[in-house]
């Protein structure tokens, strides 16, 4: 299995403190049946800033290091970019890179609580210049909680939506571990990733959330969003979208979360 969304280098942002600690995350990860992940530390303007070639050279020395130990996990260069007006032009300037460096697809993430006004425009942009945005746990936004039928322009559009294994075992609550569910359903999902930083606040959870979506979607789709997908991210390949659109009505569940809440946003619901 793959892993396109991890915070395993050491000392780059706010994920592993340490080469022991990436070390480790590595371990964890070969035991869940991952072969390959890719490091996507954040880039947020102010906050972390780091540049793509010291991206790469912590990914070649992580790789030594694994070799070393005697892992047989590889990582790949990646980053989170953090939604900004600007990412085209960092993406043109060569200070962002796509994931695995083919120029393909680049992992986006939205702000915790809201959705800025030039979001469709910068994702729009994107997608102009040939480049696939990843929406970086979607699930995890307060107004797509709220409404997540927001997302259905931006998948019809042809932008990919990457989930957190965690989101569906839990970890981050009940109202995210249901829209992640309510979006596996919908087949608004393309990607499970671990969304690791850490060996203990954030650790390695990846088998847990593979198990849950298989559940809900079967093993053969649940699969293509853990080997398949990523397999074409990492060789720049497209990735074929065929979203559904957005439809509780066939859910008749009394005091169903979702459709007390659709209820109370207009439009969704005729």
């Amino acid at each position: 299995m793959i892993d396109i969304h991890t915070h395993v280098l050491p000392g780059i942002d706010d994920g592993a403190g340490d080469i022991n600690v990436s070390i480790n995350i590595c371990s964890m990860a070969e035991k869940q049946g991952v072969t390959t992940i890719l490091a996507a530390p954040h880039y947020w303007p102010g906050i972390y800033q780091p540049s793509w070639e010291n991206i790469i050279n912590k990914t070649n020395l992580l790789n030594e290091e694994l070799q070393k130990k005697g892992l047989e996990v590889e990582i790949l260069p990646g980053m989170e970019v953090h939604l900004d007006m600007d990412v085209p032009i960092w993406l043109e300037k060569g200070i962002i890179g796509t994931l695995n460096n083919t120029g393909k697809y680049l992992l986006v993430e939205l702000p915790v609580n809201s959705i800025p006004h030039y979001t469709e425009m910068v994702l729009c942009k994107l997608l102009s210049m040939g480049v696939i945005p990843i929406l970086a746990h979607p699930e995890r936004n307060g107004k797509i909680i709220a409404n997540p039928r927001v997302l259905y322009n931006w998948l019809d559009k042809g932008v990919l939506v990457q989930i957190t294994a965690g989101s569906l075992t839990g970890a981050f609550g009940r109202r995210v571990e249901r829209t992640s569910k309510l979006l596996l359903e919908h087949n608004w999902v393309h990607f499970i990733a671990s969304d690791c930083h850490d060996t203990d606040k954030r650790p390695y959870i990846f088998k847990e959330g593979l198990s849950a979506a298989e559940a809900i979607v079967g093993e053969e789709k649940a699969q293509a969003l853990v080997l398949e997908n990523p397999i074409k991210v990492i060789k720049g390949e497209s990735i074929p979208t065929a979203p559904k659109e957005f439809n509780l009505a066939g859910n008749k569940k009394k005091g169903n979360f979702y459709t007390k809440l659709i209820k109370k946003i207009s439009g969704i619901l005729k």
